[in-house]
């Protein structure tokens, strides 16, 4: 990866597509076997502890029996009111205890395993040499000059195993530029990236987010035949973000669909079925 790296920043187009490529594949592969060597561990670990409890439990059972303590519960009844008022010693609340229903008395127990168990979840640590490879990486998805290097870009950084290292505020940042990339390919994947992660870091996603989908309800609120090409690209990219943000999208569903339905109305006394 170290070698293959230095070569995003070559002269020639293809050399800077194929290296962009090939770091992406292999830096998901180390992502993944990262993440299956946590969960492993993860599983491993609560595995002995759960082991280990149980085995505490049964030598406290061994060594010492359970508890036969009983608490007495006092019943007030018609026929015992009169021996609880003339009760003047403590021997006289022994004797009013024999008269006590058995339901009425209740065993302190040892807890339970299952009650004892708490199930604590793996903890995901991310790689540091990967982290810093995808820093390298997230510039040419956002500056690059050829727009073909950047959508390549994208794609890789959507392979499975980026997830918590893209959810990064500061990776964020980066890819939430691309949200107004001059090219529709790229602002489609980026729409599909940053909607998938926003599930993972909703306090740094969604208000970009929010905000590009009221860019997008402007241009569809605009009539006019010199925004044709803009509202169909609007449309793509909202079907997009409704697909993979639905949590954005739910409480402005009312609206979206009243816009849609202006168009489609539009479009089809104009003829266009586009």
């Amino acid at each position: 990866r170290d070698c293959v790296i230095d070569y995003v920043e070559s002269r020639q187009a293809r050399v800077r597509k194929a290296a962009t490529r090939a770091c992406t594949r292999l830096l998901s592969s180390a992502a993944l076997s990262s993440l299956a060597k946590e969960s492993g561990h993860g599983r491993q670990q609560h595995r002995r502890r759960r082991s280990n409890v149980s085995s505490s439990m049964g030598d406290a059972q061994r060594i010492s029996p359970p508890s036969t303590s009983t608490t007495i519960t006092p019943v007030i009844t018609m026929d015992n009111r009169e021996s609880l008022s003339s009760a003047s010693h403590p021997e006289s609340l022994g004797i009013l205890a024999k008269n006590v229903p058995s339901s009425s008395i209740s065993m302190s127990s040892q807890p339970s395993a299952g009650t004892a168990l708490m199930s604590v979840p793996a903890i995901k640590r991310l790689r540091s040499d990967v982290y810093l490879l995808l820093v390298k990486i997230l510039p040419i998805a956002v500056a690059d000059p050829d727009g073909e290097i950047r959508l390549t870009a994208l794609r890789g950084l959507g392979s499975p195993g980026f997830e918590g290292y893209l959810a990064q505020p500061e990776c964020l940042k980066k890819l939430l530029l691309c949200l107004h990339d001059e090219k529709l390919s790229v602002r489609e994947a980026t729409v599909c990236l940053v909607g998938q992660l926003s599930s993972k870091n909703p306090a740094h996603s969604l208000p970009a987010l929010r905000k590009f989908l009221m860019e997008l309800m402007v241009v569809l609120r605009c009539e006019g035949d010199a925004l044709r090409r803009q509202q169909s690209h609007a449309a793509k990219l909202l079907s997009l973000l409704i697909r993979d943000a639905p949590r954005l999208v739910r409480p402005y569903v009312q609206p979206i669909l009243s816009v849609l339905i202006d168009r489609l109305r539009d479009a089809r006394n104009m003829g266009d079925t586009e």
